[in-house]
């Protein structure tokens, strides 16, 4: 009975010790998962600004051409009205 206890004993040990290894390497992976997507986060947050400054920079583009026009047009009345 002795033996069978010690062998049961061990069993259990080497059980314990495998289910500790495979918890620790899917701790591990999970870590590993979770500082991959925060990587990714801030990437898509870097090209999310990138994009909304581009975006700006577009639309200010034909305000700027049209204030041009406008300040053009005002000059060439001014010379005409004088």
């Amino acid at each position: 009975m002795k033996q069978i206890a010690e062998r049961i004993r061990i069993i259990e040990e080497i059980a314990r010790k495998a289910i500790a290894e495979e918890a620790d390497s899917a701790i591990h992976e999970v870590a590993d998962g979770i500082t991959r997507t925060s990587e990714l986060v801030q990437e898509i947050g870097t090209a999310s600004n990138e994009q909304n400054s581009s975006i700006v920079q577009i639309e200010v583009a034909p305000l700027v051409k049209t204030t041009q026009r406008g300040s053009l047009a005002t000059s060439c009345l001014t010379r005409a009205a004088a």
